[in-house]
């Protein structure tokens, strides 16, 4: 009983890594899309986005189909 025991930790012989990098951040999620059809009259709905959301929009319009 009088024996001293030796013991070493499980993992010291890894090497510890070291990164010089920012850690990654997460990109801002853009919305879907909304798609409203049958719009005859675009300029209310620029008037309503310019508003609000002041240049932080974007609007494709596409022909008929």
């Amino acid at each position: 009983m009088g024996e001293t025991l030796t013991t070493s930790k499980r993992f010291s012989t890894l090497t510890e890594e070291t990164t010089n990098e920012a850690p990654a951040t997460h990109a801002d999620h853009k919305p879907p899309p909304i798609f409203i059809s049958g719009v005859a009259n675009i300029k209310p709905l620029f008037e309503l986005l310019n508003a609000i959301a002041s240049d932080k929009y974007l609007v494709k319009t596409l022909s008929n189909q």
